[in-house]
């Protein structure tokens, strides 16, 4: 259970905003409604990935604002739409510390399940 807790935290609240990427051959995005224009990409552009608008995205997340691990259980593991999940990045370019960064957070809800009792008073 716990792994589904912080991929879930991860998604909602993603450690980074964004990922940049430099474009390396020339791409167009086709343009999905009338009033839009085709986006033409070189190779040098510079692209801004925003991880929470792909986390928060209906299409890939039914019910995005809501808070919920079972997202990530073994059933619906298939419903994930590849690459809409990254909050540490992906490919060969994936955050070094992503692990370590895992760890770190495991470690702070043992810590705060460990002593609840002791903080429930602040959130009260």
């Amino acid at each position: 259970m716990h792994i589904r807790l912080i991929l879930e935290l991860l998604r909602k609240w993603p450690p980074f905003v964004a990922i940049d990427r430099v474009c390396t051959k020339p791409y167009t995005i086709q343009s999905e409604r009338p009033e839009e224009v085709n986006v033409h990409l070189k190779p040098g552009d510079l692209l801004n990935i925003p991880y929470v608008a792909l986390h928060r995205n209906p299409l890939f997340y039914p019910n995005p604002e809501r808070f919920d691990p079972e997202r990530f259980n073994e059933e619906n593991k298939s419903k994930l739409v590849t690459f809409t999940y990254m909050p540490f990045g992906t490919g060969p370019r994936i955050c070094i510390g992503s692990r370590f960064a895992i760890v770190e957070l495991k470690s702070l809800l043992f810590k705060l399940l460990l002593n609840f009792e002791k903080y429930y008073h602040l959130i009260e």
